[in-house]
């Protein structure tokens, strides 16, 4: 296996050049991107700062348009280029013949699936926890800012249209689950990995900077959890597609669940899982995610090293 140019870096200078480098790639992107906008939407530069800056949202096309972008200039492109540059230059497909099995892909939605209510339970807990008294004025910032991020996400999901679910599915659940898990679980987890020998430690820091760099404060349990979840099916199966697979089910069952809620002959039973946070669902459900767990641990491949497969 050939050895990425800057693989003889530290593991902290590689943490520092990664989020500056997805930052610049994000830019670059972004600004690039902007050029085909005046065609396509037919808009000047200072109409598409305002349609995005305005404090109303009068073209959620445009806004789609943008969060693709970021997505890919954020986290798809600078994952590859990481990944070959510190590890191996097959990232992030490696050399190797995949070779997990059809069980550990149904492993892997049984506990998304049956996880659920312990998100929604975490998500909850989350959403209630208060800063002391004296970041009262941070934390009505904090608040403020995922409200409108919140509403934001709403009009996103807000379609009826088989349509604008598609274009939700690869905006919130393809494009993220491939772009998120490339970079913090098969570029920034190694790093952590690597810097701190110790596999669990690696998987716990990077399941922390991927909820941090949501910056959604009432929202980091829960994605934490995700976090740790996915890291450690890469970390026990050696191959990056387990946790894009799980990543993007988790996404992806989101997006319908809230599709359905707009359909009157599913809104009910879309109610039932969105509220699905009790814990007489919340208990058998962690049972059922432990086994799961436990499950692709012991079947995990011989070879058992992040750090030799992608």
């Amino acid at each position: 296996m050939q050895n990425g140019f800057l693989n003889q870096l530290s593991p902290g200078a590689k943490i520092v050049f990664s989020i500056i480098f997805a930052l610049f790639s994000m830019f670059v992107v972004s600004f690039l991107g902007t050029l085909p906008v005046i065609f396509i939407f037919k808009m000047n530069f200072t109409e598409i700062i305002q349609s995005l800056s305005g404090d109303e949202i009068n073209n959620i096309s445009l806004l789609k348009y943008y969060q693709i972008l970021q997505t890919t200039g954020l986290f798809i492109l600078p994952a590859i280029f990481l990944g070959r540059m510190f590890f191996e230059k097959s990232f992030p497909l490696g050399t190797r013949k995949d070779k997990t099995g059809m069980s550990i892909y149904l492993l892997t939605a049984v506990l998304v699936f049956f996880g659920f209510p312990l998100v929604n339970l975490l998500g909850e807990w989350n959403a209630g926890l208060r800063l002391p008294e004296f970041m009262a004025g941070i934390e009505e910032k904090i608040r403020s800012m995922e409200e409108n991020a919140e509403s934001l996400t709403n009009m996103f999901l807000s379609t009826q249209t088989i349509s604008g679910l598609t274009v939700n599915l690869i905006m919130i659940a393809v494009l993220p689950a491939i772009g998120e898990e490339m970079f913090f679980r098969g570029v920034i987890q190694r790093i952590f990995v690597e810097w701190t020998n110790k596999p669990w430690l690696g998987v716990l820091l990077g399941a922390f900077l991927f909820s941090f760099m949501h910056f959604q404060f009432y929202g980091f349990i829960p994605r934490f959890y995700l976090g740790v979840i996915f890291g450690f099916i890469y970390l026990w199966t050696g191959s990056i597609k387990v946790p894009v697979v799980a990543h993007f089910l988790n996404n992806s069952f989101a997006v319908l669940v809230y599709f359905m809620h707009g359909v009157p002959e599913t809104k009910e039973g879309a109610e039932i899982i969105k509220e699905s946070r009790e814990l007489t669902m919340v208990l058998p459900g962690m049972v059922i995610v432990s086994l799961a767990l436990w499950m692709i641990y012991t079947n995990r491949q011989k070879t058992g090293k992040v750090q030799d497969d992608s």
